[in-house]
Protein backbone atom coordinates (compact mmCIF):
# COMPACT_ATOMS: atom_id res chain seq x y z
CA UNK A 1 0.00 0.00 0.00
CA UNK A 2 1.36 3.07 -0.72
CA UNK A 3 2.51 5.35 2.06
CA UNK A 4 0.48 8.92 2.55
CA UNK A 5 1.06 11.93 4.87
CA UNK A 6 -1.69 13.74 3.32
CA UNK A 7 -5.24 14.40 5.36
CA UNK A 8 -8.48 15.79 4.10
CA UNK A 9 -11.41 16.56 6.46
CA UNK A 10 -14.76 16.42 5.68
CA UNK A 11 -17.96 19.10 6.12
CA UNK A 12 -21.16 17.39 5.99
CA UNK A 13 -23.05 20.56 5.71
CA UNK A 14 -21.45 21.72 3.11
CA UNK A 15 -20.81 18.40 1.51
CA UNK A 16 -16.99 19.24 0.74
CA UNK A 17 -13.73 17.91 1.68
CA UNK A 18 -10.99 20.01 2.41
CA UNK A 19 -6.86 19.99 2.91
CA UNK A 20 -5.28 20.27 6.53
CA UNK A 21 -1.95 19.63 7.72
CA UNK A 22 -0.16 16.90 6.68
CA UNK A 23 1.39 14.39 8.79
CA UNK A 24 4.82 14.27 9.63
CA UNK A 25 5.57 10.88 8.71
CA UNK A 26 3.75 9.29 5.47
CA UNK A 27 2.05 5.73 6.20
CA UNK A 28 -1.05 3.36 5.66
CA UNK A 29 -2.45 1.26 7.65
CA UNK A 30 -2.61 3.73 10.52
CA UNK A 31 -5.07 3.68 13.49
CA UNK A 32 -7.11 6.67 14.11
CA UNK A 33 -8.91 8.01 17.01
CA UNK A 34 -10.77 10.59 17.75
CA UNK A 35 -11.51 12.03 22.12
CA UNK A 36 -13.85 14.64 20.64
CA UNK A 37 -10.96 17.60 20.41
CA UNK A 38 -7.97 15.75 19.10
CA UNK A 39 -7.36 13.11 16.25
CA UNK A 40 -4.67 10.68 16.73
CA UNK A 41 -2.46 8.95 13.91
CA UNK A 42 -1.09 5.75 15.94
CA UNK A 43 1.73 3.75 14.21
CA UNK A 44 0.88 2.24 11.19
CA UNK A 45 3.06 1.26 7.83
CA UNK A 46 6.02 3.08 6.42
CA UNK A 47 8.59 2.39 3.73
CA UNK A 48 10.79 1.37 6.27
CA UNK A 49 8.35 -1.35 7.90
CA UNK A 50 5.73 -0.79 11.10
CA UNK A 51 5.79 2.46 13.19
CA UNK A 52 5.53 3.08 16.79
CA UNK A 53 4.81 7.14 15.85
CA UNK A 54 1.84 8.28 17.21
CA UNK A 55 0.87 11.90 15.93
CA UNK A 56 -2.09 14.08 17.10
CA UNK A 57 -4.07 16.88 15.66
CA UNK A 58 -5.31 19.71 17.49
CA UNK A 59 -8.75 20.79 15.30
CA UNK A 60 -8.17 24.74 17.42
CA UNK A 61 -4.90 24.91 16.46
CA UNK A 62 -5.11 23.22 13.22
CA UNK A 63 -1.40 21.70 13.25
CA UNK A 64 -0.14 18.02 13.86
CA UNK A 65 2.24 17.50 16.33
CA UNK A 66 4.46 14.19 18.22
CA UNK A 67 2.93 12.54 21.37
CA UNK A 68 4.90 9.39 23.50
CA UNK A 69 5.29 6.89 20.99
CA UNK A 70 3.46 3.43 21.76
CA UNK A 71 4.99 0.50 23.54
CA UNK A 72 4.86 -1.73 20.28
CA UNK A 73 4.80 -0.99 16.53
CA UNK A 74 1.90 -1.64 14.73
CA UNK A 75 0.10 -2.13 11.71
CA UNK A 76 -3.64 -1.94 11.29
CA UNK A 77 -4.53 -1.70 14.88
CA UNK A 78 -7.99 -0.56 16.45
CA UNK A 79 -8.97 1.81 18.51
CA UNK A 80 -10.77 3.79 20.58
CA UNK A 81 -11.42 6.61 22.79
CA UNK A 82 -12.99 6.26 26.46
CA UNK A 83 -13.15 9.28 29.43
CA UNK A 84 -10.27 11.33 27.87
CA UNK A 85 -8.17 8.15 27.72
CA UNK A 86 -7.42 6.48 24.23
CA UNK A 87 -6.83 2.00 24.30
CA UNK A 88 -5.58 0.49 21.06
CA UNK A 89 -6.05 -3.23 20.32
CA UNK A 90 -4.33 -5.69 17.79
CA UNK A 91 -2.60 -5.16 15.12
CA UNK A 92 0.61 -6.59 13.15
CA UNK A 93 4.10 -6.31 14.62
CA UNK A 94 7.11 -7.00 13.31
CA UNK A 95 6.05 -10.28 10.99
CA UNK A 96 3.09 -11.57 13.49
CA UNK A 97 -0.14 -10.32 14.54
CA UNK A 98 -0.68 -9.33 18.22
CA UNK A 99 -3.18 -9.34 20.65
CA UNK A 100 -1.20 -6.56 22.74
CA UNK A 101 -3.41 -4.13 24.32
CA UNK A 102 -2.14 -0.62 25.68
CA UNK A 103 -3.42 2.57 26.66
CA UNK A 104 -2.73 6.48 26.20
CA UNK A 105 -3.22 8.87 28.97
CA UNK A 106 -2.74 12.54 27.27
CA UNK A 107 -2.30 13.88 30.09
CA UNK A 108 0.53 12.64 31.62
CA UNK A 109 1.42 11.55 27.69
CA UNK A 110 2.09 7.85 28.54
CA UNK A 111 1.49 4.60 27.51
CA UNK A 112 0.74 1.78 29.30
CA UNK A 113 -0.06 -1.90 29.03
CA UNK A 114 -3.25 -3.37 29.42
CA UNK A 115 -3.52 -7.28 30.36
CA UNK A 116 -5.81 -9.67 27.80
CA UNK A 117 -6.10 -12.87 29.88
CA UNK A 118 -8.83 -13.66 27.22
CA UNK A 119 -5.79 -14.24 24.57
CA UNK A 120 -2.77 -15.70 25.11
CA UNK A 121 -1.67 -17.58 21.61
CA UNK A 122 -0.66 -14.94 18.69
CA UNK A 123 -2.78 -15.98 15.54
CA UNK A 124 -1.29 -16.74 12.66
CA UNK A 125 -3.54 -13.89 11.00
CA UNK A 126 -5.56 -11.63 12.81
CA UNK A 127 -7.94 -8.87 12.16
CA UNK A 128 -9.36 -6.72 14.76
CA UNK A 129 -12.45 -3.86 14.69
CA UNK A 130 -13.06 -1.79 17.80
CA UNK A 131 -15.81 0.52 18.91
CA UNK A 132 -16.57 1.53 22.39
CA UNK A 133 -20.26 2.82 24.00
CA UNK A 134 -20.03 4.04 27.66
CA UNK A 135 -17.47 2.83 29.75
CA UNK A 136 -17.02 -0.40 27.68
CA UNK A 137 -15.16 -1.11 24.78
CA UNK A 138 -15.91 -3.90 22.03
CA UNK A 139 -12.87 -5.43 19.96
CA UNK A 140 -14.03 -7.74 17.23
CA UNK A 141 -11.55 -10.34 16.20
CA UNK A 142 -11.04 -12.25 12.89
CA UNK A 143 -8.67 -15.49 12.98
CA UNK A 144 -7.75 -17.63 10.68
CA UNK A 145 -6.35 -17.58 6.79
CA UNK A 146 -9.75 -17.95 4.79
CA UNK A 147 -13.20 -18.64 5.03
CA UNK A 148 -12.87 -22.30 5.91
CA UNK A 149 -10.82 -21.62 8.79
CA UNK A 150 -11.91 -18.14 10.04
CA UNK A 151 -12.81 -17.97 13.97
CA UNK A 152 -14.98 -14.67 14.60
CA UNK A 153 -15.48 -13.63 18.18
CA UNK A 154 -15.85 -11.00 20.18
CA UNK A 155 -14.59 -9.41 23.35
CA UNK A 156 -15.53 -6.58 25.79
CA UNK A 157 -13.44 -4.49 27.69
CA UNK A 158 -14.53 -3.00 31.35
CA UNK A 159 -12.40 0.42 31.74
CA UNK A 160 -13.66 1.32 34.93
CA UNK A 161 -13.17 -2.46 36.40
CA UNK A 162 -9.79 -3.34 33.98
CA UNK A 163 -11.62 -6.57 33.23
CA UNK A 164 -12.35 -7.95 30.14
CA UNK A 165 -15.33 -10.54 29.08
CA UNK A 166 -15.89 -12.92 26.39
CA UNK A 167 -19.28 -12.63 24.24
CA UNK A 168 -20.28 -16.62 22.36
CA UNK A 169 -18.29 -17.05 19.17
CA UNK A 170 -20.33 -15.31 16.44
CA UNK A 171 -22.72 -17.35 13.80
CA UNK A 172 -19.59 -18.80 10.90
CA UNK A 173 -22.08 -19.57 8.41
CA UNK A 174 -23.04 -16.40 6.85
CA UNK A 175 -19.91 -14.37 8.19
CA UNK A 176 -17.40 -13.80 5.45
CA UNK A 177 -16.39 -10.01 6.49
CA UNK A 178 -17.85 -9.07 9.70
CA UNK A 179 -16.77 -5.94 11.52
CA UNK A 180 -17.87 -3.67 14.19
CA UNK A 181 -17.84 0.52 13.67
CA UNK A 182 -18.67 3.72 15.26
CA UNK A 183 -22.39 4.77 15.32
CA UNK A 184 -22.98 8.59 15.91
CA UNK A 185 -25.91 8.77 18.66
CA UNK A 186 -27.94 11.38 20.65
CA UNK A 187 -26.34 11.15 24.64
CA UNK A 188 -29.95 10.64 25.29
CA UNK A 189 -30.21 7.14 23.55
CA UNK A 190 -26.97 6.34 24.73
CA UNK A 191 -28.15 6.95 28.42
CA UNK A 192 -31.24 4.61 27.87
CA UNK A 193 -28.71 2.01 26.99
CA UNK A 194 -27.40 -0.78 29.43
CA UNK A 195 -24.31 -2.95 28.22
CA UNK A 196 -24.98 -6.68 29.23
CA UNK A 197 -22.53 -8.81 31.41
Amino acid sequence: RKCLGSVKKYNPDTNMWQKVSSLSYPRSSTCAVSDGRHLYAIGGNSDSGALDIVERFDSKEKAWQNVASTLKKRIGAGGAAVSQKLYVFGGLQTGDYSNFCEMYDPINDVWSSIANTLCTVTPKKSTVSVASLKSKIFVCHIFGEDDAQRDISLWVYDTVASEWRTCANLCQSFLHHFTIARLRMPKRVLDMCEVLS
